[in-house]
């Protein structure tokens, strides 16, 4: 009878450990930037945060950690974009509210002797909760580095962890259709190797057909909200932006090119006809 009991005490011991190996998780391939725009346009957050926050999510601050109450939260786009054609000057200040629209944090971007942009700070109550330099270097609360935002080939900005060295989170950026301006930019940061998505930033409703005013910034349960927020804003400030400005003002030109051109061939034309 002992032994009875015993081979069966065996039996379900393997059982159990065999179905604990079936559904082990096995390495998966990374997804392509595509499926990952899907994930996101999908509006779900993937299953299995869990498996993520056992491999230490970065964060810059625990106070903001995994807070979504307060989501999304509304970052105007017009502060972030050259005012006019003419205006050279980088700098900005924009308040960031909640989705109930009240003050949050504010984000100041700083210009240096040339105009052009130079530190990010995002603050809180009078508080230097993060900033980012113009290399993307993301610096903690204390001014300590938390790591840099490098952008590879495949055109995402990978965050190298200053104290591990590994890049895991990952910022992308999309631009809708032909757009010269911030109004169709989509934004994610997704965690690798799997490519589950942590945090988003996404224009607003549209109304009366006119452009967005505003990003939703987005996070996931367990995700920092202060740096979704400081790699989005990084990214924006120091290479988006600029990039757009310096477009436009190219566009201005080649028109202005255009327009003294045919000034000076009318010119010449009216001068024929005197003669």
């Amino acid at each position: 009878m002992t032994w009875i009991l015993l081979g069966m005490v065996l039996m379900a011991f393997l059982y159990v450990m065999t179905g604990v190996c079936t559904h082990l998780d096995l390495p998966e391939s990374r997804e392509t930037l595509a499926e990952r725009y899907a994930h996101a346009l999908s509006d779900r957050w993937p299953n299995g945060v869990l498996e993520v926050f056992q491999n230490s999510l970065p964060a810059l601050s625990t106070k903001f950690l995994g807070q979504t109450c307060d989501t999304p939260l509304l970052v105007p786009l017009a502060p972030l974009e050259a005012k006019d054609l003419l205006n050279r000057h980088s700098a900005w200040s924009v308040d960031i509210l909640t989705s109930s629209k009240a003050l949050l944090f504010t984000a100041t971007l700083i210009e240096d002797e040339h105009a052009k942009p130079n530190m990010l700070k995002i603050i809180t109550r009078g508080e230097v909760v993060a900033s980012v330099d113009k290399r993307l270097t993301i610096f903690n609360g204390k001014g300590e580095p938390f790591g840099r935002l490098v952008q590879e080939p495949s055109g995402e900005w990978a965050l190298e962890e200053a104290s591990s060295g590994r890049s895991r989170w990952a910022v992308s950026a999309k631009q809708e259709g032909d757009s010269h301006d911030l109004s169709q930019l989509f934004m994610m940061v997704t965690w690798r190797p799997k490519g589950q998505l942590l945090a988003t930033a996404i224009q607003g409703p549209r109304r009366d057909g006119k452009r967005s005013d505003y990003l939703k910034v987005t996070n996931g349960p367990g995700v920092d909200m202060i740096l979704a927020l400081a790699s989005f804003l990084g990214v924006v400030a120091f290479d988006i932006a600029p990039r757009l400005a310096d477009r436009k003002r190219s566009l201005r030109g080649a028109v202005d090119f255009l327009e003294e051109q045919a000034s000076g061939i009318a010119s010449q034309l009216l001068g024929r006809l005197k003669h």
